[in-house]
């Protein structure tokens, strides 16, 4: 069967992928940390996931409508942050932004997008969720300059990466030494308040001033990050909703609610 016409799954999709893009590229979009032993569990958690559905249920008129943090989707299911679409893509996010206004789900833009988020919420319909990914950088003017930028482009929530006080150890970007082709370039650093503020973070991969895309980020990210000093700064700076991603304990998301944030991301 050529799954390059008739794409009907996702495994079909990743079929097409991996036979189309480059090893590098491909590896960084599928592979995980050291062995990938989370990424399996995760997978196998996820397969033994099994629906119940009652029957003579009058299903004449159903709807997948429904509502998160009060926000309407059409389709229960969102697009998760990931950087670098123009690996994938010509047009990058603003691709992943039609197609998720076309499905009504929610987009979560990730701040190292290869398209600026203005633009990438300008390829909505007016009724698409947005949300913003962040980190939070040693230099925090450099976070809150993303933040109020998503503010004024019509973001609907804040999602704060908790778990990537550093990077992991990709293997498998190791044996590929993968780093971004040098023409990709960090849109929303195109801010002159972020590009120029001597963080490392040029908006050129190219002449960025570490060698590599994880190496940036571990040398601007904010490695004291915590509860007590975080969301509460969080919260002084923006009134959108902030959403806690990568929280993977109770204890953690019980921490999430005593600190008034709106949801958790496994």
């Amino acid at each position: 069967m050529d799954y390059t016409n008739e794409p009907v799954c996702i495994k079909d999709i990743e079929k097409i992928a991996q036979r189309v893009m480059p090893g590098g590229a491909w590896g960084y979009y599928n592979s995980g940390a050291n062995d990938e032993q989370t990424k399996a569990d995760n997978e196998s958690a996820f397969d033994s996931y099994r629906l119940h559905p009652r029957m003579l249920r009058d299903v004449s008129k159903i709807t997948t409508h429904t509502t998160v943090l009060g926000q309407k989707v059409r389709t229960p299911l969102g697009v998760a942050p990931c950087a670098l679409h123009k690996l994938a893509h010509a047009d990058g996010e603003a691709a992943t932004s039609r197609a998720a206004a076309k499905h009504g789900s929610i987009m979560i833009l990730s701040t190292y997008s290869t398209t600026s988020m203005e633009k990438v919420i300008a390829q909505g319909d007016g009724t698409t969720q947005y949300w913003m990914q962040l980190y939070v950088y040693q230099d925090r003017h450099v976070s809150e300059t993303i933040v109020r930028r998503a503010e004024k482009a019509g973001f609907k929530a804040i999602v704060l990466t908790v778990d990537a006080p550093m990077l992991g150890r990709r293997l498998v970007d190791a044996r590929n030494k993968f780093n971004p082709p040098p023409h990709l370039r960090l849109e929303n650093f195109m801010d002159p308040e972020v590009a120029n503020n001597g963080t490392g973070y040029a908006p050129d991969l190219a002449k960025s001033k570490n060698e590599t895309f994880g190496a940036t980020f571990g040398a601007n990210g904010d490695q004291s990050l915590s509860w007590a000093n975080g969301i509460s700064w969080l919260k002084s700076i923006t009134s959108l909703p902030i959403i806690v991603k990568g929280v993977l304990t109770a204890e953690d998301t019980q921490l999430a609610i005593d600190h008034g944030c709106a949801g958790v991301i496994v």
